[in-house]
């Protein structure tokens, strides 16, 4: 049976290897692929494709490519239980550009499970 890393974690690393493994993990997850994020979260692609109304095969591809529309970004995320920033980074100051409200949609994001602490 397989063990929650966490849990094997704290019984058999030293606490200063697991503040290793926690703050790497931690930055690895401030930049992830959207695929790797559904990963993560312990989302199947089919269940995030119809909570956001795009069809399988089109997010498979979205998964894939570098590029998309902020609407569909949005959907997707929000899809994983998510929202969506855009985060504008400059010499001395970082600013949230945001973005007009999504409109409603009667469509219910998947509940995902949590990636650890934050």
């Amino acid at each position: 049976m397989a063990k929650d890393f966490m849990d094997l974690a704290r019984t058999q690393m030293s606490r200063e290897g697991l503040a290793r493994a926690v703050k790497r993990r931690d930055q690895l997850r401030r930049r992830m692929l959207l695929r790797e994020l559904r990963q993560a979260l312990g989302l199947r692609q089919k269940h995030v494709a119809r909570s956001s109304g795009i069809k399988p095969p089109n997010l498979a591809r979205l998964e894939r490519q570098s590029d998309m529309q902020i609407a569909t970004a949005r959907k997707v995320v929000r899809a994983m239980g998510g929202k969506l920033e855009i985060v504008a980074r400059f010499h001395d100051a970082a600013v949230t550009i945001r973005l007009p409200p999504a409109p409603t949609s009667s469509r219910k994001s998947v509940t995902p499970t949590r990636l650890g602490p934050a």
